[in-house]
């Protein structure tokens, strides 16, 4: 299996429920790059995400699709990933969260071609700071520590998102 799936999980929900306070949707692009702590494979990869803040609270919930790319001894593993997660708003510039994500896609085979699988399952914990760009656009910058349930593996990563909302 893949060993890195999990790498821009929890992004949007913790950088929108720091940002979007009046406004509840947003969509989030995000790039990542990190370490598989485990086995020191690097890794990179995008996610989009939606998220929803939960009125008159300082929550928020989402779903992120993902891919991410990991250098494991002489190839490069590729992984698709679904994720649930949820954020909780600590001020206007910091939040943290958390999320379960599973593994759908991959390119684990001898010919390296794209195949539905049974992927990893992992988890993990992130920390946002929110920097507004204008009053409809922001970025943010998402450290996140994520275990790989399946794989028994930790990775740590850096992510820089834009946010959407509306």
């Amino acid at each position: 299996m893949i060993k890195k799936i999990l790498i821009l999980f929890s992004l949007v929900v913790i950088s929108v429920s720091s940002y979007a306070q009046e406004k509840y949707n947003s969509f989030s692009f995000s790039v990542s790059r990190g370490v598989n702590m485990t086995n020191d494979n690097p890794f990179y990869g995008f996610s989009i995400d939606y998220s929803r803040a939960i009125k008159n609270t300082p929550f928020s919930t989402g779903v992120a699709m993902m891919w991410d790319e990991e250098k494991d001894k002489n190839r490069y593993l590729q992984n698709v990933t679904v994720a649930y997660m949820v954020g909780y708003k600590i001020n206007d510039r910091w939040s943290i969260g958390s999320g379960i994500a599973k593994g759908f896609l991959n390119n684990e085979n001898e010919r390296q071609e794209y195949q539905f699988s049974d992927g990893d399952w992992s988890t993990g914990l992130a920390g946002t700071y929110v920097l507004k760009v204008t009053p409809k656009h922001a970025i943010s910058i998402t450290s996140s520590l994520e275990y790989n349930i399946t794989q028994k593996e930790y990775c740590f990563s850096v992510d820089l998102n834009y946010i959407l909302p509306w």
